[in-house]
């Protein structure tokens, strides 16, 4: 999505038709403005959340050793989430980004490299 970035929701009120009972379920997703990539509280007002619901974002992928099982355990539970994947990440892996995607998970750039600070 050019310009905006897409959060997916859960609440278990909300829980999708299709999913069976005992999953946890994406309810909504949410589609902010780009507003300067910045986002976070300090920079923009609170979500508009519902009481219990939560937005789950994934950083630093794809990476093969983790993205998979990340994928499985969303899918298990039929949630969608967010990916901010790193581009050299992307050019590394990128029938894994693809599947994400086909998985209907949103995606946003988290940079093209990203330096760990040590700690």
């Amino acid at each position: 999505m050019v310009g905006l970035l897409a959060l997916t929701s859960l609440c278990g009120d909300l829980a999708r038709a299709d999913c069976a009972a005992d999953t946890l379920g994406t309810s909504r997703t949410l589609t902010l403005k780009r507003e300067g990539a910045a986002y976070g509280v300090p920079q923009h007002a609170a979500l508009p959340l519902a009481a219990g619901e939560v937005v789950i974002t994934f950083d630093d992928g794809p990476r093969p050793e983790s993205t998979p099982g990340v994928l499985a355990a969303l899918r298990q539970q039929c949630v969608r989430a967010t990916f901010f994947m790193v581009g050299e990440s992307l050019a590394r892996n990128p029938a894994l980004a693809r599947k994400v995607r086909a998985e209907g998970h949103s995606s946003g750039l988290h940079g093209y490299t990203h330096a760990h600070a040590a700690s």
